[in-house]
């Protein structure tokens, strides 16, 4: 289980156990989408045309998964010990980012209203 620290723009995942010591920087802006979603294990996930993905999981209930752009990897799924409370400090972190069809209709609703 990896632990989550967030400093100066970036989300570091450190573990450290007796076989496997890692640590993984991601840049805060480089996070689309993020998601606690139970997993399927990976040989039954789909395979994407773009990118590689990364999986660090024992436990497929205590997962944060990350969607990134303009990364090495498009996604990360890592096992956490509270990824709710991961999800939500880094959706406190992260802006919000919207497709220019969605920019566009939320632009609408706010001028009509």
């Amino acid at each position: 289980m990896a632990k989550a620290e967030f400093k100066k723009g970036l989300v570091t995942f450190k573990h450290q156990d007796t076989l496997l010591k890692f640590e993984l920087r991601i840049p805060l802006k480089n996070i689309h989408n993020v998601s606690t979603e139970t997993i399927r294990p990976p040989f039954f996930s789909t395979f994407y045309a773009e990118g590689k993905i990364f999986y660090y999981v024992r436990n497929r209930f205590k997962c944060i998964i990350l969607e990134l752009r303009n990364h090495d990897y498009s996604e990360i799924v890592m096992e956490v010990d509270d990824p709710f409370s991961v999800e939500q400090k880094l959706r406190e972190l992260t802006p919000p980012r919207f497709s220019l069809r969605e920019y566009v209709q939320r632009k609408r609703s706010i001028e009509s209203s």
